[in-house]
């Protein structure tokens, strides 16, 4: 009879085990019960889930629910190829990201034209410099949480296929951008429609880890 409760127990580790290899969806919930959860916000809450969070380090892609890619850190070369495939793939519609600047300007161009091809919604949770303003400017929804700040004249200058595609898109000039918008900090609304970016900024969210079960 001993041996039946160590089998059982057994089992249980290795199930337990199995489970902590899987992502964890649920890392994080609002106060609220999820069905009650903005839509919007529940989308940027799957991103921290996945570790897309402005303090995250290096730089990372993931699909973060049905139509919604994930990506943090530097446009480097794979991670920006990564993020476009990974867009193909699931026919992503937003694009919750953070950057703060740096890597590959033609790759970060190739993610801007694939965002402005498929109308991608771009929400900015954290850091914004550099190629990543080209993203949120050619998109033709933007969103901004309380964590996004920005620098518009950080990085390099936009290559003039996507400075044109951009502006015929959205009307946004990338080039004007860079030189009026200044140097690194937050951003509410009003400041952002000033320098020509409509956006819509996300009330702050407040997400607990949940009680184990």
């Amino acid at each position: 009879m001993a041996l039946f409760p160590r089998l059982v127990l057994a089992l249980g580790v290795l199930v337990a085990l199995a489970a902590g290899d899987m992502p964890a969806r649920a890392d994080f919930l609002p106060p609220a019960r999820p069905g009650e959860t903005d839509p919007i916000i529940q989308q940027v809450l799957n991103c921290w889930s996945y570790g897309h969070r402005p303090n995250a380090k290096g730089a990372g892609v993931g699909v973060g629910g049905q139509n919604l890619v994930c990506a943090h850190g530097e446009a480097k070369t794979t991670v920006m190829r990564d993020t476009i495939a990974r867009i193909t793939s699931i026919d992503a519609r937003t694009l919750v990201i953070w950057s703060q600047g740096g890597g590959d300007p033609q790759a970060a161009a190739d993610l801007a034209q694939t965002i402005v091809d498929r109308g991608i919604t771009v929400i900015i949770d954290g850091p914004c410099a550099g190629p990543c303003v080209w993203w949120l400017a050619a998109a033709p929804k933007r969103l901004v949480t309380p964590e996004a700040v920005f620098d518009f004249s950080a990085g390099p200058d936009a290559p003039p296929a996507v400075v044109e595609r951009v502006r015929q898109a959205t009307g946004i000039d990338l080039t004007a951008l860079r030189q009026t918008g200044g140097p690194r900090q937050p951003r509410d609304e009003a400041a952002l429609r000033a320098l020509g970016l409509g956006v819509t900024q996300l009330p702050p969210i407040v997400a607990v880890k949940p009680t184990p079960t």
